[in-house]
């Protein structure tokens, strides 16, 4: 069984990239394994933190399983994570006894309105140990881990959680998607145009482009030197316009704390 779902928040990626890598938090965030100590890289036995001699990210966990009657069934296990490369976290999980098993993948990118956030769990769990019903509204338990805990997590951090709608998606020479950028009407959202060696991201309030910042060969450039840079560049690019739905937008301000 596997889900995914990705999102923009409007928060930090370091800030959320060190809230994702931190396996403790997580389990909390998560709800359904805890950390009971750790595997003692040296001698393999499983130890509270404190006595640990040599920590190698593999955590002594419990599994839990939760069914509507209140009864709970857990399983002992291991953790291994978090493996960290980039832009992605990922953590892996096995019961003692071989049966169940789940994987957590986070992608975390720049996004001008903040971070987007990609979401996969799998999860396989040995036939007839959850009944439907636990899953409420979600079909599956990882569509329930990722829909029922952790997005709802991740947006109560940020101070607004918008939903761009990805509107267009163009390639051509840099003049071209230029021209193409200043014909549009009445779009409030963001614009990504990457090439080879640069990246470039802006608002854009109508046709007019607001924060723009640009990533060449390893130097930021903002404002209107950014515009301009933009503006001698040449050869083949991608363009991606976003929109923020004026609905979505109205409904996150009236939920935002």
């Amino acid at each position: 069984m596997s889900y995914s779902e990705e999102l923009v928040v409007k928060a930090g990626k370091s800030s959320l990239f060190s809230l994702l890598a931190d396996p403790f938090k997580l389990s909390g965030i998560i709800g359904h394994f805890s950390i009971l100590g750790i595997e003692d890289g040296k001698t393999g036995k499983r130890y509270p933190p404190s006595e640990v001699k040599k920590q190698e990210d593999k955590y002594w966990i419990a599994i839990v399983f939760g069914v509507t009657s209140g009864k709970v069934i857990s399983s002992a296990g291991t953790l291994d994570g978090p493996i960290i490369s980039p832009n992605s976290i990922q953590y892996k999980a096995e019961t003692d006894d071989g049966k169940d098993s789940f994987k957590i993948l986070f992608i975390l990118r720049d996004h001008p309105l903040g971070t987007k956030v990609s979401i996969t769990v799998e999860f396989n769990v040995k036939a007839g140990l959850l009944s439907k019903p636990f899953y409420g509204d979600y079909s599956s338990f990882a569509e329930h881990i990722v829909k029922g805990h952790i997005i709802p997590y991740i947006r109560s951090i940020s101070s607004i959680d918008i939903g761009l709608k990805e509107i267009k998606r163009v390639r051509g020479n840099v003049e071209e998607l230029l021209r193409e950028l200043r014909n549009l009407h009445n779009i409030y959202g963001a614009v990504v145009i990457k090439g080879e060696n640069f990246r470039f991201a802006s608002f854009i309030d109508d046709r007019e482009l607001k924060g723009s910042r640009i990533d060449i060969s390893g130097n930021t450039l903002g404002g209107g030197e950014a515009l301009s840079k933009l503006l001698i560049l040449s050869g083949l690019a991608e363009m991606v316009i976003y929109e923020v739905p004026a609905d979505d937008l109205i409904e996150s301000l009236l939920k935002s704390k």
